[in-house]
């Protein structure tokens, strides 16, 4: 049989062949003998397995705390989208189908939401003030939501608000972008917005401009903007200051604050 000699392995070579194998065989070995479903009990492994779904699903690697949760609670985290693909699978093939019931109370009418990925972070934006919440550690019981930072954030008037929030992979800060929208032609149009960055496990979050862009001050030829992950494209003649910094295409990569951009026809670029 395949998994014959398997128990007469040392823990650690169990826990190896564990953390290597697919979710769904860690489930299906650990249930062929005692030996094999101790040794899927370790907490090193269910460490291992959550970091790796973190860096995998693109997940906020601060929602969890691994010194303050158990290995159940470690595996539950870890197993989360397989779990979900299996409700998925078991005849729930379409959204109007999967139950959905509130779980926290959060009284934020018409306002702006983002839920960070990881679920214990989130970001709102109503009437000019822009607020992180935590809503709890995730795997470690659901909690009363919290306010840890609040920022005063004037949005131009007759503008539609909205709010962005990213991150680089591995990093302990979020860089959140609040935006408002006009209308040119019947189209949305994307015309001004501010970037913040926060740490949220920080003794006192606060929340720290990086940057604004309005592209009404760029000329009369203005700005087409164009969003990709953490970064901002611009088409058309832009220029951030009365020193000429400029060009005719830029990329300001948001969560690292670096701007480069190309002048028609060169062969090089300009950046800082």
């Amino acid at each position: 049989m395949l998994y014959q000699g398997l128990p007469q392995l040392p823990i650690d070579l169990l826990v190896e062949i564990f953390i290597r194998i697919p979710a769904f065989s860690r489930i299906s070995l650990r249930q062929t003998c005692k030996t094999l479903y101790d040794a899927s009990k370790q907490r090193t492994l269910w460490i291992h397995c959550l970091k790796k779904m973190i860096k995998e699903c693109g997940v906020f690697g601060p929602s969890f705390q691994f010194d303050k949760m158990t290995h159940e609670q470690l595996e539950a985290a870890a197993n989360v989208q397989l779990r979900f693909r299996c409700n998925l699978a078991q005849g729930r093939t379409s959204a109007e189908n999967v139950p959905f019931s509130p779980l926290l109370p959060l009284d934020l009418p018409s306002a702006e939401i983002s839920l960070v990925p990881g679920g214990r972070f989130l970001i709102s934006f109503r009437e000019n003030l822009l607020q992180l919440w935590d809503l709890g550690i995730v795997g470690c019981g659901l909690q009363e939501p919290l306010v840890i930072a609040r920022a005063s954030c004037a949005l131009p008037s007759k503008k539609s608000p909205f709010i962005e929030v990213d991150f680089e992979p591995g990093s302990t800060e979020l860089f959140v972008t609040v935006g408002g929208y006009g209308r040119e032609g019947g189209h949305p149009k994307t015309t001004w917005r501010t970037i913040y960055k926060i740490c949220p496990l920080d003794h006192t979050p606060t929340f720290i401009i990086i940057g604004q862009l309005n592209s009404e001050i760029f000329g009369a030829a203005g700005a087409a903007f164009f969003d990709i992950p953490r970064a901002i494209v611009a088409f058309g003649t832009v220029y951030m200051n009365e020193e000429g910094l400029g060009g005719d295409i830029w990329l300001w990569y948001i969560t690292q604050n670096v701007l480069v951009w190309w002048t028609e026809g060169a062969q090089t670029y300009v950046g800082y």
